[in-house]
């Protein structure tokens, strides 16, 4: 099993946790363990964040998968978070204009109320002078 931290192959046993084995690394000195299997399939978050994508509400998503809308929910922000965080390392420095995007359907009906208020992020593109 190679270290999660820098994906050496040379590692030793490293005695037992909660019924698990543990290893450490000799390359960084990483001590890790094998996988829990807690968790979603990644394919699972995959088709929450495709079926987000064309327009399902986090409610209809977590009915159809059998999970709660605020895992959905949490697996949408993970994806913005990521996808912000791709954005900022690979857009050239000249264009970088986005500060924070919005993942949230219900924006757009709260919007319609006389108070300005939602949730999620906003996307905001700041003018350079």
């Amino acid at each position: 099993m190679p270290c999660p931290k820098c994906a050496s192959e040379r590692f030793t046993k490293n005695g037992f946790l909660k019924q698990r084995q543990r290893y450490l690394c000799q390359e960084c000195g990483y001590t890790y363990s094998t996988p829990h299997g807690h968790g979603k399939p990644k394919e699972m978050k995959r088709q929450a964040l495709r079926l987000y994508l064309e327009g399902m509400g986090f409610r209809g998503i977590g009915r159809i998968l059998g999970v709660s809308n605020v895992a959905v929910l949490k697996w949408m922000n993970l994806a913005a978070d990521r996808l912000r965080m791709h954005l900022q390392r690979e857009m050239p420095k000249q264009s970088k204009k986005i500060s924070v995007m919005e993942w949230d359907e219900l924006w757009h009906f709260v919007r319609k109320k006389s108070q300005n208020s939602g949730s999620g992020w906003q996307w905001i593109e700041k003018q350079w002078p």
